[in-house]
């Protein structure tokens, strides 16, 4: 298995409720509709007000850590590929500005974990 892993900024005068609102019922399934050979598709968002969170800072921290796996890399480049196609990127980069920082957007590959229980 290997997984992406993209933490993402909100547009600034957007709140926290509003983004989560918008990437769940808008975003996520129009993003889904174009990565049929991703396997799962998480969004884990980020409370701005727990501990952890530098005061003064706040507005550069991220406000999800979105997940995408896939069987191989294979099917991985196989949907970069398909998002990378100009039709398809010009709806995700429109979509993604009614609610996403994308100069702050910043991607992971992550081909091995390690756990610990």
């Amino acid at each position: 298995m290997i997984k992406c892993l993209a933490l993402i900024k909100r547009k600034e005068g957007i709140s926290h409720e509003a983004f989560m609102n918008y990437y769940e019922n808008n975003h996520a399934p129009l993003a889904r509709k174009f990565m049929p050979t991703a396997l799962h598709y998480e969004r884990r968002f980020l409370q701005p007000d727990t501990l952890g969170w530098v005061e003064g800072e706040a507005n550069e921290m991220y406000d999800c850590i979105t997940e995408l796996w896939f069987e191989d890399a294979t099917a991985m480049n196989a949907a970069l590929t398909h998002l990378a196609k100009p039709e398809v990127a010009a709806i995700i980069v429109e979509d993604e500005a009614r609610f996403v920082d994308r100069r702050k957007i910043r991607f992971f590959v992550i081909e091995r974990e390690c756990r610990s229980e």
